[in-house]
């Protein structure tokens, strides 16, 4: 025996249709935009990670903020330099890698001898304008927390160094807003001198 399908079924199946097809598409959009999202966080991880074992390892010479910034430039190019906010490169003020309560991402107005703060214009430009961090420390971007005055020698205990980045992530549908920051930091001891 047949059973005839009834009138009154269909619209409730389009309106069932309508619901499961909404969820899928809504789910599906937060996979795309939070996996773009992870992505630009791993970028900036391993950008972090990369200025840091630069400046690490450069020590006291005086181009180390500028090759550390390029290594960080380098790792974020798939993400975008222009959505970076600052680059700090600092010095912590204690062994978990706490920035200067100074340090607040803002050029020339932090602690003097603490950190240097990089814009994410001055990065985009930093391969052009190498020049800008020629010249004594006073006059150079880097004069805030000049390479050349940080501790390098072994029995002093050498000082720490600290790369953070702060960027936007721009969300590509709107669904789940327009942007949203990432933060990361990285710490390491500076390589002894000889």
């Amino acid at each position: 025996m047949r059973r005839g399908r009834r009138g009154d079924d269909s619209g409730a199946v389009i309106v069932e249709f309508a619901l499961v097809a909404s969820l899928i598409v809504s789910i599906l959009f937060g996979l795309i935009e939070f996996g773009f999202a992870w992505e630009t966080r791993l970028a900036t991880q391993n950008a972090s990670r990369a200025g840091a074992r630069v400046a690490s390892s450069l020590g006291d010479e005086r181009d180390a903020d500028y090759n550390a910034l390029r290594s960080v430039a380098s790792a974020l190019e798939g993400v975008g330099l222009g959505n970076v906010e600052y680059v700090m490169i600092y010095k912590p003020v204690d062994a978990s890698g706490t920035p200067h309560p100074n340090c607040t991402g803002t050029p020339l107005t932090s602690s003097p001898g603490r950190c240097n703060v990089y814009t994410g214009n001055q990065l985009v430009t930093l391969a052009a304008n190498e020049t800008l961090f020629q010249g004594s420390c006073g006059s150079a971007l880097d004069g805030e927390w000049c390479p050349t005055n940080r501790q390098v020698i072994q029995a002093l205990g050498p000082d720490y160094l600290g790369v953070y980045i702060r960027l936007k992530h721009d969300f590509i549908t709107g669904v789940f807003g327009n942007e949203m920051t990432i933060t990361d930091r990285s710490v390491m001891r500076l390589e002894p001198g000889g």
